[in-house]
This record gives structure tokens, C-alpha cells and sequence, in this order.
């Protein structure tokens, strides 16, 4: 299969119609010399492609992110720029400080609230496990077996560097989300 740029046909086609001025994005018919028209396809091609890939990129991420909404302003004021279309442009600027300033990255508290869920999670099971190691420590201690003491002292510092582990990764997620809030 031939990559869509490699068509000459195709692309000689669409090029000869918009130069006809059937495909003529101000809804007028116009002609256009074909170095501008060739611009302006790349243009719409690259602006497409950024959307396309912006769009199916992050689609498992919430809408609402500020970062998403950032990068696709950026590239449309770039996109208006570049076609020599500044009111559109300056419009889009307005639009790109009022997201700027005005946006709240509720998907990221979110996240961040997730984050905070799921590491106290592991160290409540850290803590069990530790508990554990610990009565297990205690009944080997009362047998009187030695291997067996010395497998669990073993098992309880392993738990309880998890749980060391565990407590620090929860600090770190909680300053994450005082960050956010």
C-alpha cells in the first residue's frame, strides 16, 4: 500500500480542483496560484493530523485537561499564522489566555485523588503484611525454632522496608494533590 503523498494522481487531482477553485475554503470560487494552493494543503494536512493525533492520542484522557486544550489552541493560532489570517488568530490568542488563566485541571485533581487512593491502599496491605511477618516472628520465637526465627526476622524486614516504601511513595502522591488543590 502506497502512503497517500506518494499518489501523484490523487494529489494532481485535488490540486487541479482546488486551483479551479471548487474546493475553495472561503466558499467563493477563486483562483489561486498553485504554490500557495500546495501550502495550504500542507497546512490543513498538518493541522488535520495534529487534531487527528491529539484527538485518538489522549482519548482515554478526560476532555476537560488544560494541557490538551492548550496544545490544540497553540496549534490552530500557528495554523491561522501561518495562512496570513490574523483576526482569526488574535481571536484564538484571547481564547488561549483565557484557558490559561481561567482553567481548572479538574482531571488532574482527579488523578491525583486516585493516586492518593490507591497508595493508601498499599499501605494498609503493607501494615497487614507486617502484621504478619510480625505474629509469625512471634510464634517461632515461642516454638523455640531457629531457622524459623530467622526466616521471618528475614520476612519482617523485607515487609517493613515495603511498607517504609509504601508510606513514601503516599507522601509523594499527597504533595502532589496539595499541589493541585
Amino acid at each position: 500500500m502506497k502512503p497517500f503523498l506518494q499518489n501523484n494522481e490523487a494529489a494532481d487531482a485535488f490540486l487541479l480542483l482546488r486551483y479551479q477553485g471548487s474546493l475553495c475554503s472561503t466558499g467563493r470560487k477563486e483562483k489561486r496560484p498553485i504554490m500557495s494552493t500546495v501550502k495550504d494543503v500542507i497546512m490543513n494536512m498538518k493541522s488535520s493530523l495534529l487534531i487527528l493525533v491529539l484527538g485518538t492520542g489522549f482519548s482515554g484522557m478526560a476532555l476537560a485537561d488544560c494541557e490538551i486544550k492548550i496544545s490544540v489552541l497553540e496549534a490552530k493560532i500557528a495554523t491561522a499564522q501561518a495562512h496570513g489570517n490574523t483576526a482569526k488568530a488574535a481571536g484564538l490568542q484571547k481564547s488561549l489566555a483565557q484557558v490559561k488563566a481561567n482553567c481548572t485541571d479538574d482531571a488532574k485533581l482527579v488523578r491525583a485523588q486516585e493516586k492518593v487512593a490507591k497508595q493508601e491502599a498499599k499501605v494498609a496491605k503493607a501494615q497487614a503484611e507486617v502484621a504478619e511477618a510480625q505474629a509469625d516472628l512471634s510464634a517461632a520465637q515461642a516454638a523455640g525454632n531457629s531457622k524459623k526465627i530467622a526466616k521471618y526476622q528475614k520476612k519482617l524486614l523485607e515487609e517493613q522496608a515495603d511498607l517504609k516504601e509504601a508510606r513514601a511513595d503516599l507522601a509523594k502522591a499527597k504533595a502532589e494533590l496539595a499541589a493541585l488543590s
